[in-house]
């Protein structure tokens, strides 16, 4: 049984869970109630604390609000003074990202800007500084990256798989020196085994 099998009996009916997703090492719970999404945070609490893992509750899409909404209420409830550059939206995740000279403003005091939005909007801010110097190329290469938002969801459901299926004896392992090693720098190191390739460390050489 996996973890969010695990996961999805602690939760109660009236949750409406959409899905439960893997995002990395996280759990994403997508509920269709906007009270559960507003009022879970002790019951997430507990889990966190029974299996170690941070789990976290965000809003399906059939429930979010219009993102020009969401954008008013934002502006609305952000003071001026935070500097906000740019607002984009990743339905996939439930998110709307804040670009903002001064994050701390957009957060809140113990973080009551954020909660607020969320009450109101049921988008889960991600707030970003903005660069100090406006620039057209970082702005065009954030939108390509929001765009191309689903298949980081798949691809980090799929990572998410990998972290927490449980481990396998392999017949062999292989370690294969690729930088370092009677080398200043350039440190890199790949380790295969029939199940699995990951690369440790990918230096640049001091000679650069």
């Amino acid at each position: 049984m996996s973890l969010i099998d695990d996961i999805k009996k602690e939760l109660p009916k009236e949750a409406e869970v959409d899905e439960i997703l893997y995002e990395g090492s996280e759990v994403i719970i997508y509920t269709e109630n906007k009270e559960f999404f507003t009022t879970s945070l002790p019951l997430i609490k507990r889990l966190v604390s029974q299996y170690k893992k941070r789990i976290e509750v965000r809003a399906a899409e059939s429930i979010l609000a219009p993102e020009d909404e969401t954008k008013e209420i934002i502006n609305a409830t952000v003071p001026a003074e935070a500097g906000i550059k740019d607002i984009y939206f990743e339905p996939e995740f439930a998110k709307v990202i804040v670009h903002a000279e001064k994050p701390g403003l957009v957060i809140g005091k113990a973080g009551e800007t954020l909660l607020t939005i969320k009450a109101k909007t049921f988008w889960t801010p991600d707030i970003k500084r903005a660069p100090v110097i406006d620039s057209e190329l970082i702005r065009s290469i954030r939108k390509m990256l929001h765009k191309d938002a689903a298949n980081r969801k798949k691809f980090l459901h799929k990572t998410g798989e990998k972290i927490y299926t449980p481990g396998k004896d392999v017949d062999w392992v292989r370690m294969s020196c690729l930088g370092a090693f009677r080398d200043i720098g350039r440190s890199c190191l790949l380790i295969q085994t029939p199940e699995s390739r990951v690369m440790l460390d990918c230096g640049v050489s001091a000679g650069i």
